[in-house]
């Protein structure tokens, strides 16, 4: 992503334009503070009064130009925030699905929320303020000169230390912001592992063993986190020296300069002003420099982990006939054979039936991109003409088949939205049909359109959050399906209900289930029986009876 070049033209000359005016502004300060002392120390009422006059005036200008600058400054930072989003959004969202499916949504969510609000403090704002601040140092050395030239020299001379700081110590700080960003990362991957899965390891009594791993990294992080800040102390306790050196420094050679009768006191008393204005930039840099790596950091990972895409184009809908699998095996898959070799028809209805971890879903995956690695050829039946699947842009068949997947999610929105997934030349009257066939007809009528909606099944069923799903898919209509584990987690009598609309609104489709009830059976065109990955046994259900009975896969209901 490139940050600061998603800002206009404009808008980066407006706010660049107003830092220089800003700055000077700043550095005009200790002119002021200069002309008040030798009003002062010389006894001159005439100038005394004219800067009586001028300060109000100064202060009114300077806050205007501070609440300006400022607030184009948050405005800007806000306007890159928003063009991130919108940039990452369109990344994950055209990304392959591969890609996608390839990382969990908590990953996804974090680049949303504490990484794009990482970037702007660790690297929108500091761009801001450090270039306030250059602006500032800039200014403040061009006035010491102005003023004089001994004392400038002098306050050049005394801040080299400060200065020389930010290079000598930039690759140091580099490395340990990379470890403990790296350490912090792994840290929290283990944690959430620990977390999301705690059921299963207590009641396994696993505590020890997974308490010790945690604690072997929390230990790799606290030694990153250690180093990281002892580095950082050091660098902040040498830097606080070397200022206080060019602070007291500038008092002591101002104040040789009026002794020898080149320097007034005035002089001395701005470049007193001065040197805070050079020497807050040169001290503050060590520290926004490692919040800049850090900021740079997590952008490189970003672009890395979820890279550019090509411009949105929409899939074009293939009319399918069928489509043929030869010696099928997706790689990383256990499988003992040669694969599965089976032909389904777009206008069959077909039962796929194993035990947890056959391979029943991951069979059909490369169909949809999320699982683009396998062996074997999968060839796709179109008009009398036949293609390899993998000539077929991915989005294409995705226009083509539709998948009702077991995680499928429900967005925190109105049934309407749900169903028409926000497409606005969607109208209500086909929603509503969609609904009818999916079997929520009378549940439509009497929640309505509206009816908001979640995931968490605080304002709906099992068996009415799957026919919503239904009606989703339903709605967006496509050659053939894929419906995955429909029913999972309902009651016998739920998913009776949910499976009928199925059958009774869909004329082509492939049902993964677990479920062999009778209704089921007589309803479906082909059962496939899925063992370790192969295609054991394939046909009518009195064909593949005797193979799904020795592997215990009758009567489930």
């Amino acid at each position: 992503m490139k940050v600061m070049r998603s800002l206009r033209p404009r808008t980066l000359v407006m706010l660049t334009a107003l830092t220089l005016i800003l700055s000077a502004s700043s550095v005009l300060e200790s002119v002021i503070i200069k002309y008040l002392t030798d009003a002062v120390t010389s006894y001159d009422h005439i100038l005394f009064a004219w800067m009586l006059a001028a300060v109000p005036t100064y202060l009114v200008v300077d806050a205007f130009l501070h609440y300006v600058r400022q607030y184009r400054a948050a405005l800007a930072g806000v306007q890159i925030q928003n063009n991130l989003r919108a940039e990452l959004f369109r990344r994950i969202g055209l990304s392959p699905v591969a890609r996608l499916t390839g990382r969990s949504s908590e990953y996804y969510f974090s680049q949303f929320t504490s990484q794009l609000e990482s970037i702007k403090t660790n690297y929108i704002d500091v761009i801001f303020w450090g270039g306030y601040l250059t602006a500032q140092l800039i200014f403040a050395i061009v006035a010491a000169f102005i003023l004089n030239p001994f004392m400038a020299c002098a306050v050049l001379a005394l801040s080299l230390p400060v200065g020389l700081m930010p290079m000598l110590t930039r690759k140091r700080i580099g490395t340990v912001t990379k470890v403990y960003a790296s350490r912090t990362d792994a840290l929290n991957e283990v944690s959430g592992d620990a977390l999301r899965s705690a059921l299963g390891w207590k009641i396994l009594g696993a505590y020890s063993f997974v308490a010790k791993r945690f604690s072997e990294e929390l230990s790799e992080w606290y030694v990153a986190a250690q180093s990281y800040q002892r580095t950082q102390e050091r660098v902040d306790a040498v830097n606080s020296m070397f200022t206080k050196l060019l602070y007291l420094g500038t008092w002591l050679a101002g104040g040789a300069l009026v002794l020898l009768g080149l320097s007034s006191v005035g002089e001395v008393v701005a470049f007193a002003q001065l040197t805070g204005m050079i020497c807050m930039p040169l001290f503050m840099s060590t520290g926004l420099l490692t919040q800049y790596y850090a900021g740079r950091e997590i952008i490189r990972k970003i672009n890395t982990e979820v890279p550019a895409v090509e411009d949105y184009r929409s899939g074009e809908p293939l009319t399918l006939d069928a489509i043929t699998y030869r010696d099928v095996k997706p790689l990383g898959e256990k499988s003992a054979g040669y694969g599965v070799s089976f032909i389904f028809e777009t206008g069959k209805k077909y039962l796929v039936i194993g035990a947890s971890g056959s391979g029943k879903s991951t069979l059909f995956k490369p169909l949809f991109g999320n699982h683009p690695e396998y062996s074997g050829t999968i060839e796709v039946h179109e008009d009398g003409q036949t293609r390899d699947l993998r000539e077929i842009a991915e989005q294409d068949m995705h226009a083509s088949l539709g998948l009702l997947a077991q995680d499928s999610h429900l967005l925190h929105d109105s049934l309407r939205e749900n169903v028409r997934l926000y497409d606005p030349s969607v109208p209500d009257v086909q929603i509503l049909w969609a609904c009818e066939r999916a079997g929520l007809g009378e549940w439509v009528s009497a929640k309505g359109l509206d009816y908001m909606l979640s995931d968490d099944l605080r304002s709906l069923s099992g068996g009415e959050k799957q026919r919503i799903l239904l009606a989703r898919m339903l709605l967006h209509e496509r050659s053939f399906y894929i419906v995955d584990e429909l029913t999972t987690g309902l009651d016998h009598a739920t998913a009776g209900r949910v499976e009928r609309a199925l059958f009774e609104s869909m004329e082509g489709f492939v049902y993964i289930t677990h479920r062999t009830v009778p209704e089921v059976l007589e309803a479906v065109d082909e059962v496939l029986v899925m063992e370790d990955g192969e295609l054991v046994a394939s046909g009518t259900w009195d064909d593949v009876h005797a193979a799904a009975l020795e592997r215990g896969l009758v009567g489930h209901p």
